[in-house]
């Protein structure tokens, strides 16, 4: 379990929300559960450190809403699928990509 700090995740508080004002799209945890990577549909992905209570990467690339986000039993990968056809596959936690399909 993860708890929210007390001051909130908000735009005045820690720098956590990755994504301003559009909408999240798909949210999944790594297996390890401190890391969580969310989808907008602004076409971007985010990997945040719960535990340090910060974004740790910005997965940038798809040129549409990213609609699904599937993390490695291993932790070492996540890959996201996007409304514009594509899947990607990014290193974690660094954010680095890994291929385009």
């Amino acid at each position: 379990m993860w708890a929210i700090p007390q001051s909130g995740w908000t735009k005045e508080g820690p720098a956590l929300w990755p994504h301003g004002e559009n909408a999240v799209s798909a949210v999944c945890w790594s297996p390890l559960g401190d890391l969580l990577i969310t989808a907008s549909r602004d076409g971007t992905a985010a990997v945040i450190n719960v535990k340090l209570g910060s974004v740790v990467a910005r997965l940038d690339g798809h040129l549409g809403e990213v609609t699904a986000i599937a993390v490695a039993p291993n932790g070492e990968y996540c890959a996201t699928a996007s409304a514009d056809g594509t899947a990607r596959e990014w290193s974690l936690p660094s954010g680095a990509p890994l291929r385009a399909h």
